[in-house]
């Protein structure tokens, strides 16, 4: 769980829990590296907090690892991709799963590694997501997705914080994405209207 959902979870504000971690009260593990690693709690450790005994002991599943790895262009970044999962590879701690690869905007939810990847995870072929940048992932809904991949017992690993390509470099290729989206969806519809008008024109002619 995240800060604010173990802090829900306790009934106590997040600034009490971080004085329990701090006092030594509470168990946390640091995801991430970087300048900013997120805590993270899981429930087995609140509940000793709560005095709380589990109805019967639910072994831990095996961890199996998984990597997803995203470029943003559709040719040229190959180099990039395998720079990102070499750099997992060499990270992994147990075995691996698959690796998930896409060659497209972090905006799009049409991603074929994408879906390939939430598929296998609710199937629970793996139960560890390793990425190395939280926005290789998606560059919005972060949040939405490490919460359904929890909800499959899948849990993310992030190596970096600070993306891949600068913040201007990426929101300019999803700008770029959106704009032909939208202007397809344009073209789209002036061409139905001048379908329609030149059948609303014979049909007229035709009376």
């Amino acid at each position: 769980m995240r800060i604010r959902e173990a802090a829900a979870y306790l009934g106590v504000s997040q600034a009490t829990l971080r004085n329990y971690t701090r006092d030594g009260k509470v168990k946390f593990y640091l995801l991430g590296e970087g300048k900013q690693p997120e805590r993270r709690f899981y429930a087995s450790d609140l509940d000793k907090v709560l005095g709380r005994e589990p109805d019967e002991f639910v072994p831990e599943r095996e961890r199996v690892e998984a990597f997803y790895t995203r470029v943003s262009s559709t040719s040229g970044q190959e180099t990039s991709l395998e720079n990102q999962k070499d750099m997992l590879a060499r990270t992994s701690q147990t075995k691996i799963h698959k690796t998930y690869s896409d060659k497209g905007s972090g905006l799009s939810t049409k991603r074929k590694g994408l879906n390939r990847m939430l598929f296998d995870a609710k199937e629970g072929k793996f139960t560890v997501l390793r990425i190395t940048h939280p926005d290789r992932l998606t560059r919005f809904g972060y949040e939405y997705l490490e919460e359904l991949l929890a909800a499959y017992g899948v849990r993310i690993e992030v190596l970096k914080d600070t993306p891949i390509k600068s913040d201007t470099e990426e929101l300019l290729d999803d700008f770029m994405a959106l704009v032909s989206s939208f202007a397809g969806r344009v073209y789209g519809m002036r061409s139905r209207e001048q379908k329609k008008a030149l059948l609303d024109k014979a049909a007229q002619q035709n009376e």
